[in-house]
């Protein structure tokens, strides 16, 4: 039976301290840059708020059907989970990838290549170091993956409609006429005697 590899991030024990981009990159990279890392947290200073955006390894990835070169493809890791992944070689640049993801879990590299997290093959760095207990990698089966991708797909066209009617509604704004207010022509001699 096939297994689905994914990263659970629960946001509500993120701190922010961004370890899980720093040893992200160490593994990738080799460098310990936190904007090198597949995985990136996401702050609301004002709410006080961090958050790690993961892939989520989608089962008809949107990125996957949108890329014109074929760079991405569904892999197996080394421990059986399936997971997909993005072939730097292939990869033409154009971001249509990043644009059609719906979390924001694809970036680039220096060099101008679409990445996106490839769960470490099996063994992802972020989840071992990550102190809080926010990120954690769990194995699903084909089935229960399946059902939480019809949850996420609800989600996303909800979450699509909101921004739509959002969108609608300042068109709407923008659309209607411009009321002008007729302002008396007030001199500066108002209320003084000189025009007495």
């Amino acid at each position: 039976m096939t297994a689905y590899g994914i990263i659970e991030a629960k946001k509500e024990n993120c701190v922010g301290c961004r370890m899980c981009e720093i040893v992200c990159s160490a593994a990738k990279e080799g460098k310990f840059i936190p904007s090198l890392a597949r995985i990136q947290v996401i702050e609301d200073p004002l709410q006080g708020l961090s958050a790690p955006i993961v892939c989520f390894q989608c089962v008809d990835a949107m990125c996957m059907r949108v890329c014109p070169a074929s760079a991405i493809k569904e892999k197996t890791a080394g421990n059986g989970d399936r997971f997909i992944d993005i072939d730097p070689e292939k990869c033409i640049s154009c971001g249509r990838c990043a644009f059609a993801c719906p979390v924001g879990a694809i970036n680039y590299s220096p060099a101008a290549k679409a990445r996106k997290c490839d769960l470490c093959g099996g063994d992802p760095q972020c989840v071992r170091y990550c102190y809080y207990d926010c990120l954690h990698f769990l194995r699903i089966d084909a089935a229960d993956f399946k059902k939480r991708a019809r949850k996420i797909d609800s989600l996303i066209s909800k979450a699509c409609r909101v921004m739509a009617d959002h969108e609608m509604e300042q068109r709407h704004r923008q659309a209607l006429p411009k009321v002008e207010t007729i302002r008396p022509d007030i001199g500066p001699d108002i209320g003084s005697d000189k025009g007495e």
